[in-house]
Formats: C-alpha cells, structure tokens, sequence
C-alpha cells in the first residue's frame, strides 16, 4: 500500500518545501510508481504510490476539491466502491477512471468527520480544511494500515511509518523502556504508544483532529458493541458467513499487479486460498501461493499433536483448489539473524515475533521478484473465522454448568483419541491448579521461562505490578471468559498488527491483505453464538463447515497446530559465529547489558552446540532471538541517545 505524511505548522507560519522532502527521502522506497507533495499555508501533505487496484493508474496526490475547500492524501482501497460511485452520482463511463482517494473526499465532503463510519477497506488519510484550518486523519476499522504522529510546540507531524517522523525530530527521540520491556516478555502491544517517546500511533477505528491546541483523538466503531445475530438454524449461520467471507476475498482481488496468497496448512490460509482461487479459477487465472517450509528434519523439534512440516497439507489444499500454483521458499540465503535486522530496518522497532523474521523476509523478497504487487494472508484468522473457544471449558465449571461439561469432555475426548482423564486434566485440572503450585520465584518473576529480560531492569520498571494493575496473564493461562479472551486476541481499536503487516509489505513493493479481518467479517464472527465455534468436543467449527468442499478434509478436520520456523534450531547451528558476534556486540552496550540478561541468552544459544541435546524452539524463539530483536534495536541507536 502506498505511504502519506504531512507537517502543519501550529503557528500559523507558511511551511518550508524543504522539511517535506526531508521527510519523504527516508520513506522513498514506499513509493515505486509515483510521489507528490502540496503546500497550502502551514500545512504540506504528501504521498508516496505504490499503485495496487486499476483506479489507481488514474490517481494523483496529494488531492484537492474542485471548490478548493479541501486537500487530500491518501493510502487507499476503497471495498464499497460500488455503493460510493452511486451515492455521488458518477456517471457509469467514468467509474473505471474515478480512484479511491476521490471517492475518499466526496466522502468527507458530504460527511466530515463521520466519513469514515462510510468506508469500507484498508485506508488512511489526512484533509486539510482550509476555511477551518483544521488538519483531520483517519485509519479504517481493522486492516493493514498504519499512521504515526508527533507533535512538539512548534509543529504537528504524521507518517505512514516511523522513519519519516524520526528524519523531521531533532535527534533520536527517548527510548521508551516499558514498551521495550513489553517485547520481551511476550505482552502484547496495543494502542497508542511506540517503543519511542513523543511518537504515537493512530490506532485502527480511531480519527484525529489537529488545530493550534492539543490533537483531539476520537473512535469512531466499537467492534465490542456489536449486536448479537441469532439465525433460525446452523445452516444459516454457514450460508450467511460464506456470503461475507467471500465478498471479503473478492474484493481484495482487485489488484493491478498479478496477486498471491501465503499459504501454510492451517485453515485461515487455507480458506483464503480456497476462495481466492475459486474466483481467479471462473477468468481462468492461476492463484500463485508462497509456503515456507523447514530446510531441516524437525522431527524432534516439535511437540506431540504439533506440526513442523505442513508440506503435505499445503499439496493437499494445492491440488484440491485445483488452480494454484505453488512454490515452497525454504529461506536457504537468509539467516535467523539477517532475518531479525531486516525486521529492525522495516520496523525501526524490535518485534515480538523475531523468530519468524528471516522466512517472512525470504518470502516477500520471492514475491517481489516474481513481480507480484499484492499478498493475500489469513493472519487474523484466530479471532474471527477459526475461533477456538478456548476457556469454555472452565466457563462450564464457573456457570455451574455440570451436565453440558461432563458431555462436552466426552465428546473432546472421542475427537482427538485421549482418554476423558487426560482431557479433564490438560483443560480444566492443570489451568485451575497451576496458580497454586507456582513457586516464589515464579511469583516474583513469572517471564523467567520465556524471557530474557533482565531481572533489575523489570523491577526497575515494576513490571509484575504493571502486569497485575492491567489485568495480564502472564502465565498465559487464558483463565477469562471466553469472549474476553476473544477481543484480547482481536483487539478491536488497539491491534498494531495491520501496521506491522504493512511496514513488512511496503519494504517489498507488496500490498498485503487480510480477509479474515475485513470489517463485516469481524462484526458477523462477534455477532454469532460461540456455539457456531465450538461444541460436541469439535473446535473451529464455522470455518471447517463453510469450507466443505473447498477444502480437503485432510486439511478442514485436521487437529494438529502447525510450528511456524520450527527449524529454527538447525538453522541457528549452521551461523554461530554470526549469534555470538551478534551477543558481543550487546556486551558491549551498556543499555542493552542493563536490559537484558545476556548470561540466559548465551545459555540458550550454548545449549545448541551441546551433543545430543534437545532443540528446544519456544526458548530458542523466545530468549534467543527476541532478546536479540530488542539488544540489537538498542544498539544500533547512536552513542547517548
């Protein structure tokens, strides 16, 4: 997707040409096809193209009104274009030539502020209103997007990425520790704060207005408040889902460049390449699909009931789909740490995910040199098309409910071959018992398994109050119920994946998009009873029914969980010398030594060289290699900062 940015200047003074461009330079490689900028008094607006849908050939920003009222930039797919072309009344010859961002200021125009209620896609945008002088942004309900804002006494200032804010602030802004502590111990990042102090992020579903005074910040959809829907029969609940995910899928097939999807063998993926290629199939198109799979044997990398190696499952949705043609990236040219500074370059942030960043780098390079311009994924699958009710169980026992658990383990019991003692035990028995049996240090420290943050610096922080005072569980038992735990996945208004998703494309000329958290689809997977998710012992429910036939069942009823990277042990063994420079360059920084205990990361890259030993990815994954994503991001800032 393309990038904006913008600066107005709070004193009313006219901006200066050369403070737009010194924010476009860093961010150039996010606009291949096209750039402009447009001053109008104290505000400048710019744009950066990367041209995704065929309207686009025809868009120019920044955009004024033929009145004169307004200048626009926008990073825009418009999904109900259709319903807006109409609204305005576009004549039909001109439907194929009028792009999104135009359809985007008749929208604020007739609605102002309440415009972005109106929308529907993956899009953000700034409007000046010169008789107002007012600058307005916003960000769409969920998708991949994103928009970043500073403010200081003298100026106002927004980017698509943090680069452009970082080449207009004088010096490197503070660190912001808490948010750093909160990589490493695997809490989940939302809302409004970054990992530097003074530069915000807008987040999705919310609107900005920017005057002389203060921003003020508005959110403007609640998926929490949607109303229940309740249909007559299960079959209904399918139909009515199919309809929606399928028009979610279809419209982000609107692509100028040839489009691919990432597929694993899971069903989030799954079902979008199944959809996608059931349309792309009535034109007689291809559906290109991009599967990483391990180099190395993992056999003795993963646990009981998981999946290393999802090859077969991936052939499988392949060759029932019938019209996909697949490439398996195995990430032979790039290393887990080539992966993890990549990451930083895109990111300008360590990331929680470090250990999964050298196959999404080898992936998107692929796509790139393929010459695609659009990447369909299923990331957020979890929350919305394959939720799992995870909790229910012991909402069962919390409600009293005794006569639908004791059938409901029965039935779990029948479906994944265990016997009922064992279910009772690994769902209700062990979440239940495990605050009892916590040992002291585990209370003082409850991370210190998964880690590897330095025990100081999280009492420096008082990050186990911290935790308490928010509510996180960081044992990561999922003991809420389970709606809770659903929009704590989700994180409706407060998710920051959708901008990570977009940094990640943008440093490949790749226009990435999700279905699985297209507004309407959210909105109807909140709506529905959770027993359309799961029930009789059988989990995913609404997913595995909607894709009978599309799926094959090897895929649609499989229960084990794919591993992502699970071999990132054989790969970490085959460039030590790359680990342990990387670690000696951590010692050597005093703020990164202060952060991190570096004796437990070398532990666990130590552990590898040991004959015999096990490899054990979650440490691996979770001390190794995210402490690193945090070290190396802190060390590469300059000597002081």
């Amino acid at each position: 997707m393309s990038a904006i940015f913008g600066i107005l200047n709070l004193d009313g003074r006219p901006l200066e040409p050369e403070r737009l461009e010194r924010m476009r330079e860093p961010m150039a490689y996010w606009g291949p096809d096209d750039s402009g900028v447009c001053s109008a008094g104290p505000v400048g607006l710019g744009q950066l193209m990367l041209r995704g849908t065929p309207e686009s050939e025809h868009e120019a920003l920044p955009l004024e009104s033929g009145c004169g009222r307004y200048l626009l930039t926008a990073a825009a797919r418009i999904d109900n274009r259709a319903e807006l072309l109409d609204l305005f009344g576009v004549p039909a010859r001109e439907h194929a030539t009028t792009p999104d961002s135009a359809l985007i200021l008749n929208a604020y125009a007739k609605w102002a502020e309440q415009c972005p209620a109106h929308l529907l896609g993956d899009w953000a945008f700034a409007v000046w209103e010169r008789g107002r002088q007012r600058l307005f942004m916003a960000r769409d309900h969920h998708g991949n997007t994103g928009l970043y804002y500073c403010r200081t006494p003298q100026f106002f200032a927004f980017s698509s990425c943090v680069k452009g804010l970082l080449a207009l602030l004088p010096g490197r802004p503070a660190l912001n520790e808490f948010r750093l502590a909160q990589v490493l111990t695997a809490w989940p990042a939302q809302g409004p704060d970054t990992v530097y102090e003074g530069i915000h992020r807008l987040p999705p579903a919310h609107c900005m207005s920017v005057r002389a005074g203060a921003p003020f910040v508005h959110r403007y959809w609640y998926a929490e408040h949607v109303p229940p829907l309740r249909l007559r029969a299960d079959e209904e609940y399918v139909e009515a889902f199919k309809e929606i995910y399928g028009e979610a899928v279809r419209c982000r097939l609107r692509t100028l460049r040839p489009a691919a999807v990432t597929l694993s063998g899971g069903l989030d993926s799954g079902s979008v390449t199944a959809v996608a290629a059931r349309f792309l199939g009535e034109s007689g198109k291809p559906l290109p699909a991009l599967s990483f799979v391990p180099r190395h044997d993992v056999r003795e990398c993963v646990g009981p009931g998981r999946l290393g190696d999802e090859s077969e499952l991936i052939e499988a949705t392949a060759t029932h789909a019938g019209n996909v043609d697949m490439s398996f990236i195995r990430a032979e040219h790039v290393t887990p740490l080539q992966g993890v500074r990549r990451s930083l370059e895109l990111h300008d942030a360590p990331q929680h995910a470090a250990g999964n960043a050298f196959w999404i780098t080898a992936l998107m390079a692929e796509a790139q040199a393929r010459g695609f311009g659009t990447l369909l994924t299923g990331q957020g699958g979890n929350a919305t098309i394959s939720w799992h009710r995870p909790g229910y169980l012991r909402e069962l026992v919390r409600t009293g409910r005794w006569l639908t658990l004791w059938r409901e383990l029965r039935a779990l019991a029948r479906h994944r071959g265990k016997p009922l003692w064992r279910m009772a035990a690994g769902r209700l028995a062990l979440p239940l018992l495990a605050p009892l049996l916590r040992t002291p240090s585990a209370r003082r420290r409850p991370w210190a398994g998964y880690s590897a943050i330095a025990a100081s610096f999280a009492e420096r922080l008082q990050l186990r109050q911290r935790m308490a005072q928010a509510g996180h569980d960081p044992y990561f038992l999922g003991t809420g119920n389970p709606r809770a735990m659903r929009l704590a996945l989700l994180q409706p208004g407060r998710t920051i994946t959708g901008g990570l998703w977009l940094e990640s494309g943008a440093g490949h000329a790749l226009d990435v998009r999700d279905p699985t958290l297209d507004k309407r689809v959210i909105e109807f997977c909140l709506a529905i009873p959770d027993t359309q998710f799961a029930r009789h012992g059988q989990d995913r429910l609404l997913i595995r029914r909607a894709m009978q036939g599309l799926l094959p069942d090897t895929v649609r009823l499989n229960q084990r969980v794919g591993i992502q990277a699970a071999d990132i042990g054989p790969r970490l063994r085959t460039c030590m010398p790359e680990v342990y420079a990387a670690l000696d360059q951590l010692a050597r920084c005093r703020r990164a030594s202060e952060m991190l205990d570096l004796h437990k990361m070398r532990e666990a890259a130590a552990a590898l060289e040991q004959p015999g030993a096990p490899i054990r990815t979650d440490r691996l994954n979770a001390i190794l290699l995210r402490g690193l994503s945090v070290g190396l991001f802190v060390a590469r800032r300059p000597r002081g900062s």
